[in-house]
């Protein structure tokens, strides 16, 4: 049995003491929580999209910035890293589609 020392025996009651079992299951619980985590991460970054830029998108619909710019302002899926504005070509196809049926 462990007790417990520092803070913690100041701020515990003086009835609770730490099992060295309790402590290693919750530590092995914690590893294996971070291992599924770190699988998760590993699949998300297998199904990586490769972002494109403004000028990407526009050169490949053959559409000015600004009109770029207009259908992001009517709600283009893309999202901002730092100053860059990027697009999921997926995405922007889907949009684009939606937009030409009506």
């Amino acid at each position: 049995m462990l007790t417990p020392t520092g803070y913690l025996a100041d701020t515990l009651p003086k009835d609770i003491m730490l099992n060295q079992n309790d402590l290693n299951s919750t530590t092995n619980r914690s590893k294996a929580q971070s291992v599924e985590q770190a699988a998760s991460f590993k699949q998300q970054a297998d199904q990586e999209v490769d972002y494109k830029t403004r000028k990407e998108i526009a050169s490949k619909y053959r559409i000015s910035l600004p009109t770029l710019h207009k259908h992001t302002l009517d709600g283009m899926p893309s999202f901002k890293v730092g100053k860059r504005r990027l697009y999921n070509p997926v995405d922007v196809a889907e949009y684009i589609a939606a937009k030409n049926k009506k």
